[in-house]
């Protein structure tokens, strides 16, 4: 694809499934048990505090990416190409910048 991506990459307290630093892009591949009200709620605190790092997110549902790998690589690719063209968002820094 061209963008490097580390998996299980630890981003404070949370592991993401892969994660390309160049473009500060994380992919999940999400299971079955993504669909419970506890682990929406879950991935939701968890986007949050990833997004306050400027990172941006993408999830596939293991069905997808079983059925259709093509299709979520050509997306993938797309997104990142979109994201290489696009300035980087400085991460959110508290306080005043001198």
């Amino acid at each position: 694809m061209g963008y490097k991506f580390r998996r299980q990459y630890s981003i404070g307290h949370y592991i993401v499934d892969f994660y390309c630093p160049e473009l500060r892009f994380a992919i999940e591949a999400d299971g079955a048990t993504h669909s419970s009200d506890k682990e929406l709620i879950y991935d939701k605190n968890r986007e949050k505090y990833l997004k306050g790092f400027g990172i941006k997110i993408k999830r596939y549902n293991n069905l997808e990416i079983f059925n259709n790998l093509e299709m979520v690589a050509t997306d993938i690719k797309s997104f990142c190409d979109k994201l290489n063209n696009t300035p980087p968002s400085p991460p959110l820094i508290k306080g005043r910048n001198k």
